[in-house]
């Protein structure tokens, strides 16, 4: 007989909740500026750009779904050490650690620049990495509803959608 896993009633989130957090966590703080760098680089053919990210995206998302369904009881780096063995599979997971720390870093470096930019100018970039380090240990000690009852996804879902929607019709 196959394990199943139980999850208990107070530890699932609503599927509207799961389309807001996944919609803030894929575009994040790149909204800010990725028009004026696919148009610097291809000027009046970045729709083709477009065209191909969505078909890249589509492919990747395809492989990894493949992927997880053959090895349904593995996470990422369970995965790697099976496919790849211990020591290169332990390389491929030091690695894809680095790049989610660069990553963490140039996030947070963007939104203290918009902070600083737009809202409070003057305030010491100390205090804002400071309270934003603050506000990530809490989202990560406090779990899953702490990351969900964030409101900022929520508002940066419904902000996204309106201004896509004002680009379309203008």
């Amino acid at each position: 007989m196959k394990n199943s896993l139980h999850i208990s009633l107070n530890q699932k989130i609503n599927a509207f909740l799961l389309i807001v957090i996944v919609n803030a966590c894929q575009i994040g703080v790149g909204i800010h500026g990725f028009q004026r760098v696919v148009y610097q680089d291809a000027k009046q053919d970045a729709w083709i750009a477009v065209i191909l990210s969505f078909i890249y995206a589509h492919f990747v998302a395809f492989i990894m779904i493949k992927t997880l369904k053959m090895f349904q009881d593995q996470d990422l780096y369970g995965i790697h050490q099976m496919i790849f063995g211990k020591y290169f599979g332990n390389f491929l997971n030091s690695l894809y650690v680095l790049y989610c720390s660069f990553a963490f870093v140039s996030i947070i470096i963007n939104y203290k620049e918009v902070i600083n930019t737009w809202v409070f100018p003057h305030l010491a970039s100390s205090f804002l990495y400071i309270s934003l380090l603050i506000i990530v240990i809490y989202t990560f000690t406090g779990g899953i509803w702490i990351f969900i009852s964030i409101r900022r996804c929520f508002f940066f879902t419904t902000f996204t959608v309106a201004l896509n929607n004002m680009v379309i019709i203008f």
